[in-house]
């Protein structure tokens, strides 16, 4: 499609859904919209739903519309890169202590459901699952201003430069706790001290260039017997790098207690402890002895950051998390290729990174497009948090009567989200995260032996989950929509939108969920069931007959619907939005 057509597309969108010509890149209140606008599919529309599918906690009336008005992709996006970082702490201290889980968990789904910068934060949740690091732990559960500053940095960084964000990383008090490097000591043969291994493992393993030598593709090589991309020798003379780092506000060394310290302010030397040696280190890098504690970092991090695996496989991370599970070589190395050189001779810019990701014909390629292979292996199934996430921005969540203004899911507290949902965001049970990246579901899902198929997110779509959080979703939207009883601390869902459209048709309402909850990709089957079931409701049609509706029979429903008293509309919708949200559908990111 021209440039030209998609612009020209795109504004006919906003017209159709706002009754005017123009839409204000500003104005971001649900009122400038009226609630009766149904969304429409087309070419243009679609594509703008899949990408705030990828690049958003998910669509909203308000912000199709919005995303529309730039007129292009490419444009939205750069909005979104250039809006500030939306930073948790601040709220999160005025809701309570640093032992106190609750705030730090309250205040994550309010910014996901409620912040401007959603790139920005998609991109940090991503980042989050990459470079882990988890409250489970007494130390950490005791540092919840400590663990949300964490998150705050992913946010602050995530359009920087990734050898700055890698080096936040390693100093962060926080992951210092989490991965044993604060306090890590050289070594004391005569004490039997040796440095802590913990770090240095997983910086590599995990963060920047994982297990084997990867082509530009993401591919281990070589092909049937890769290559390890690091040794035990490695992991030890990198080891030896991260000692002699503490606290910023600790007057000693030797001691178990870490809770009373700074958790916020980045760690800092303290030479005695630290190993002065020469380290020979990956790509050849040798330190001179006799470096200090910072300079020798900063060598061993240079060395990471410029080693070859970075680009492919961090690039194929965040392709997984925001995108498809299975994404092409191509793709993949198209995406290396610009954290190599963003165009203009920088390696490792983000913002750069997250654009190719995004703006890459495999991302905006129609679902029914004629490349077959990557059409076929194409999409992802949603993380538990962000189907939440989803639901309660496109239906306009606000929080429950008895809920201190927070926005609670129905059984339980945001805290326990894991209970319901399996995931709670910074609360992994390992470094690992809540699932692979290399999760093979079944051998019926998993493509053959050559090409397998990845799903992460289904390692932790257990039946007991999966009936947890379909329970939830009943109860949220038959309990706690803006027409019941406002009693209770849950969300609560406003269905007066998708009322006042479904009173223009049927038709009509099926196209506006299909897109503000599907990005138009609903089946024909399932449209057919959910027509098939308003027919019945509405006294014209049993759908066990098999039959068409005639043309009059249509006009009838359309009617009846317009007509219905409000127990029926709301009883209808409500029933709809049901079916479709617990549906395998409404899982799948296409």
């Amino acid at each position: 499609m021209s440039k030209v057509k998609a612009i020209s597309l795109s504004i006919l969108l906003v017209a159709a859904l706002t009754g005017c010509s123009e839409v204000s890149h500003s104005d971001t209140s649900s009122s400038a919209l009226r609630i009766d606008q149904p969304l429409e599919i087309n070419e243009t529309s679609v594509d703008i739903a899949r990408l705030l599918t990828q690049a958003s906690f998910g669509a909203t009336q308000a912000s199709l519309v919005k995303a529309a008005s730039y007129g292009s992709v490419e444009a939205w996006v750069d909005a979104q890169i250039n809006l500030p970082a939306t930073l948790q702490l601040p709220d999160v201290q005025e809701l309570g202590h640093s032992s106190f889980r609750p705030p730090r968990h309250y205040i994550w789904w309010q910014t996901a459901v409620h912040a401007e910068d959603q790139l920005r934060q998609r991109v940090a949740f991503a980042l989050s699952q990459i470079f882990v690091v988890s409250d489970i732990d007494y130390t950490l559960g005791n540092a919840q201003h400590g663990v949300v500053h964490y998150y705050d940095m992913l946010s602050a960084s995530a359009f920087g430069n990734f050898r700055t964000l890698l080096e936040d990383i390693t100093l962060h008090p926080v992951m210092g706790i989490y991965l044993s490097m604060i306090r890590n000591e050289k070594a004391d043969p005569v004490n039997n001290i040796r440095p802590d291994e913990n770090y240095a493992r997983e910086i590599m393993q995990l963060f920047t260039i994982g297990l084997y030598k990867l082509d530009e593709g993401g591919e281990p090589i070589p092909t049937g017997k890769p290559e390890p991309s690091y040794t035990q020798r490695d992991v030890e003379e990198y080891a030896r790098v991260f000692t002699g780092w503490n606290f910023a506000d600790s007057p000693e060394w030797q001691s178990n207690n870490l809770t009373q310290y700074d958790k916020i302010t980045p760690m800092v030397p303290q030479e005695a402890f630290h190993d002065k040696g020469s380290k020979r280190l990956l790509g050849g890098v040798v330190t001179p002895a006799g470096l200090s504690a910072r300079d020798d970092l900063k060598v061993a991090l240079d060395s990471l950051f410029n080693h070859p695996n970075v680009g492919p496989f961090l690039g194929k991370s965040l392709i997984q998390r925001l995108v498809t599970s299975n994404p092409s070589k191509d793709y993949v190395a198209r995406v290396a290729a610009a954290f190599n050189d963003n165009g203009s001779g920088v390696r490792g810019d983000l913002s750069a990174v997250v654009k190719a990701i995004l703006l890459d014909s495999e991302a905006r390629q129609a679902p029914n497009s004629a490349n077959a292979e990557t059409v076929q292996n194409f999409g992802k199934l949603k993380e538990p948090l962000i189907r939440v996430t989803h639901i309660m921005r496109a239906l306009k969540a606000t929080p429950g009567v008895n809920s201190d203004s927070q926005l609670h899911l129905y059984t339980k507290t945001n805290d326990a989200a894991n209970v319901v949902l399996g995931q709670a965001v910074l609360s992994s049970p390992s470094v690992f995260n809540f699932f692979s990246p290399t999760f093979l579901s079944s051998h019926t899902l998993a493509g053959d032996e050559q090409k397998p198929l990845y799903s992460p997110e289904l390692q932790i779509l257990t039946e007991s989950l999966l009936s947890a959080a379909n329970n939830d979703l009943h109860a949220m939207l038959y309990d706690s929509n803006n027409r019941r009883d406002k009693v209770g601390r849950s969300a609560i869902l406003d269905i007066e939108a998708p009322i006042a459209i479904m009173r223009k048709g049927r038709d009509v309402y099926l196209e506006h969920v299909n897109m503000l909850f599907m990005s138009g990709g609903m089946s024909d089957n399932m449209m057919k069931v959910l027509a098939g079931y308003i027919n019945e409701r509405v006294g014209v049609h049993d759908p066990s007959s098999g039959k068409a509706l005639t043309k009059a029979e249509n006009s009838k429903v359309n009617l009846q619907l317009a007509n219905a008293d409000e127990d029926l509309a709301e009883s209808i919708v409500v029933d709809t939005l049901f079916m479709i949200l617990a549906s395998p559908e409404f899982m799948v990111q296409r």
